[in-house]
């Protein structure tokens, strides 16, 4: 997380971030084009999650020129 993204977001991976080469660009993270929004990778939130509260599992999907692909849940933040 960092600039436009927030801890309250719904996309989640069950990936250390630190451990991929190039992970703004496997995440799909926004980088301020046609989303209009930038996440930044200052920062990393840690957290735990019932299975049962992940509404949805699939592959980052891409965005701002960014490919996606890696692991992402789409989790409401109130749960984790």
């Amino acid at each position: 997380m960092g600039g436009d993204a927030r801890a309250q977001g719904f996309s989640w991976t069950d990936i250390n971030p630190t451990t991929v080469r190039d992970y703004r660009n496997l995440a799909g993270l926004p980088s301020g084009g046609a989303s209009g929004s930038n996440n930044t990778a200052e920062f990393m939130i840690v957290g735990r999650v019932n299975r049962f509260d992940i509404i949805e599992s699939r592959q980052a999907l891409p965005l701002d020129g960014n490919i996606g692909g890696l692991n992402e849940h789409i989790i409401n933040p109130e749960k984790v």
